[in-house]
């Protein structure tokens, strides 16, 4: 892991357009950093908050924090890669670790390889156990940090000591927060950084408990298998007995267990998929109206379904694409 990445390719939101971005401070770096180093402030600073669309007409806020506590936080986070990398290697389930390739600094992969990978593991079992954390971003609490680092009873007794790669993180994060500690901003990299470590010490507590539990787990999205419905049973109740340890919760809205298999792909994704454009231009352009119709009764229908993994620029891209591949340019276009 490299700063001049975190800087470039992870600091602001994937959400932000194009042009805003933090290449040309990436860049000036290495420029920067004695200036940094004398600046104002063991202040905590504010994040400038972001709004964008998530479903219907709820928003969530999206945040930029400050560029001296972003940056300290950036080196601690570079400086002690190793370290948090051994961290990740113990969870059998994380489908999100880190990777340092594409266009972010910290890419979690495909939420569709994810599901994938999920629909075909499922196969040999009976019962799917489907949760995610409530809120996660906003509810970690950053004192957990080092208890997922070096458990709780190590941090509790060095409470405040730098010493403590747990203890630096939760400060410099918190800094970035106007010294709340609760929530990590959503947005930057760093937060799913930090987000992984205390997943993968989730997962590695659940593991020890179900040495043979097969599943896999996207950031906050989880899915185990089970043969019986009772097993299912037993380890969401021990998921939540171990999230709360973390002070998170499941979101109850999220959770079932149910019979398998299943298919792996929702009904709608096939309906809007199999729709059939005809090849002459005045049948094109009623098709493209109902196809158009059908979509947005669907978004009316199914909000939270139809919108909870596709974002509305995502959204609107999905369907630009099938257009344009079911349609002539010269007749569309």
């Amino acid at each position: 892991m490299k700063i001049e990445d975190l800087l470039a390719k992870g600091y602001f939101p994937r959400e932000l357009p194009p042009p805003f971005n933090t290449v040309d401070f990436a860049s000036k770096y290495g420029e920067l950093k004695p200036r940094l180093e004398g600046c104002i402030t063991k202040e905590p600073t504010r994040c400038i908050d972001f709004s964008v669309a998530k479903v219907g007409l709820v928003r969530k806020t999206i945040k930029i924090p400050n560029p001296i506590h972003q940056t300290r936080l950036c080196e601690t986070i570079v400086e002690n890669w190793g370290e948090i990398e051994l961290i990740y290697k113990l969870s059998k389930f994380s489908f999100s670790r880190p990777k340092q390739t594409g266009t972010r600094a910290s890419n979690p992969g495909k939420f569709k390889n994810f599901m994938r990978k999920v629909f075909l593991e499922s196969y040999p079992y009976s019962y799917e156990l489907k949760t995610d954390i409530s809120k996660y971003y906003p509810s970690i609490y950053t004192h957990s940090i080092p208890w997922a680092i070096h458990g709780k009873a190590v941090s509790k007794a060095n409470k405040g000591s730098r010493s403590l790669l747990g203890n630096r993180i939760d400060s410099e994060v918190s800094n970035t927060m106007y010294g709340q500690t609760v929530g990590i901003p959503m947005g930057p990299d760093t937060s799913h950084i930090i987000s992984e470590i205390i997943g993968c010490k989730i997962d590695e507590r659940i593991a020890s408990e179900f040495p043979n539990l097969k599943g896999y787990r996207y950031v906050d999205d989880m899915y185990f298998f089970f043969h019986s419905e009772a097993e299912a049973e037993d380890a969401l109740l021990k998921l939540q007995q171990t999230l709360k340890e973390f002070e998170l919760q499941i979101n109850a809205e999220k959770t079932s267990i149910r019979k398998i298999p299943r298919g792996i792909e929702p009904d709608w994704i096939i309906q809007l998929r199999s729709f059939d454009f005809r090849n002459t231009e005045i049948k094109q352009n009623n098709d493209i109206i109902s196809f158009f119709s059908q979509a947005f009764d669907l978004a009316i229908r199914l909000p939270r379904t139809l919108c909870f993994r596709t974002p509305l620029k995502e959204l609107n891209a999905w369907l630009y694409c099938q257009i344009r591949i079911s349609l002539s340019w010269k007749l569309c276009f």
